[in-house]
């Protein structure tokens, strides 16, 4: 028979698994699965909101066991009420790092195989040590809130089609790869947060499980959530509001959103666009082409051009040099 729990014992252990979780979803899901050591909910949550350091100066002045508090975000001394909020942080691809090969955009199994071959065949002769798939490398076809046409391919086929290509990458590479969740793969989500609510949380419904990437040296970055390579900073592009982008030079919208050096795919064209400022600090931004096909049914005239970028790392101040190559006619060119 194993030994009994005590409830502080029960809670901290909860608060290890699901750190980011609010403290009053956290105590319904503890009162549901220890029913019998509490009363009622309230009480489960007391005890969390205990640990987290938000019963008040004297709750806190008592706590000993400090693990649950991040920093001073959780000290309510006037008690207010209870937040949703939630700390956000950016992505840092690791220190030993220096040379990044950025896809994005592929939207299998809408891929342009000429593109990716010729990207490909190019990259593995550049001595890269890892890999960013800067979003919308799957399209969720089957999951858009679109009219959809059932002829096209299910979502089974989708993914195992991103299985082959996540299997491609390794073989030709064996590098690290980060894979940046773009508006595409968060259609999985929208679409279990309409249709099935039920199956949200559910581990197996999760892309990264779907696509088995424990087995694989990959690690997924959610929530928007910006990356940063050095001084540079990484984004799908979807994170920006659409309007502020210029429908002339994209990178020049995403300068004047992010007034700091930022990389960007989503767009589909290959852009730039530097400033001097009047303290001569010189300030760039990208945008990268696609590796989809280009004259698709929903949009068949469009700018899109096919693309990829290689980002160097020159030193530990994080200097970097951007290469954003684009591919014109069977041949890549900077």
């Amino acid at each position: 028979m194993s030994e009994k729990k005590l409830p502080g014992e029960i809670v901290t252990s909860y608060l290890e698994r699901f750190p980011e979780t609010p403290s009053l979803t956290l105590a319904k899901l503890i009162y549901k699965e220890n029913p019998e050591v509490w009363s009622n909910v309230e009480s489960v949550r007391n005890r969390i909101r205990y640990y987290r350091g938000s019963n008040g100066v004297k709750g806190f002045d008592n706590l000993t066991d400090r693990r649950f508090i991040k920093e001073f975000g959780n000290y309510n001394p006037f008690e207010l009420p209870e937040s949703e909020e939630k700390e956000f942080k950016h992505f840092d691809i690791p220190v030993g790092f220096n040379k990044t090969l950025i896809i994005g955009d592929v939207h299998i199994p809408y891929h342009s195989i000429k593109a990716l071959t010729l990207m490909l065949d190019f990259a593995t002769k550049q001595s890269i040590d890892s890999i960013l798939l800067n979003g919308d490398i799957i399209d969720f076809y089957a999951l858009s809130c679109f009219v959809k046409d059932p002829r096209k391919r299910i979502i089974k086929e989708e993914i195992e089609s991103l299985k082959k290509f996540l299997d491609v990458l390794e073989k030709s590479f064996n590098v690290k790869i980060f894979y940046k969740i773009g508006n595409h793969e968060e259609r999985l989500e929208t679409y279990l947060r309409v249709k099935a609510p039920e199956l949200i949380g559910i581990s197996e419904f999760e892309l990264y499980n779907l696509l088995g990437l424990e087995d694989r040296n990959i690690t997924l970055i959610k929530d928007k959530r910006t990356i940063k390579f050095g001084k540079l900073n990484i984004l799908h592009g979807h994170e920006l509001k659409s309007g502020i982008i210029s429908p002339v030079n994209v990178a020049r919208g995403v300068f004047l959103k992010t007034k700091v050096p930022t990389l960007v795919n989503h767009w589909h064209i290959k852009t730039s666009h530097g400033e001097n400022s009047l303290n001569e600090k010189y300030i760039e931004c990208w945008s990268v082409g696609c590796m989809c096909e280009l004259h698709p049914e929903y949009m068949p005239n469009n700018r899109w051009v096919h693309g990829f970028a290689i980002v160097d790392k020159l030193n530990e101040e994080g200097e970097f040099n951007v290469n954003n190559f684009k591919i014109i006619k069977g041949r890549v060119f900077e």
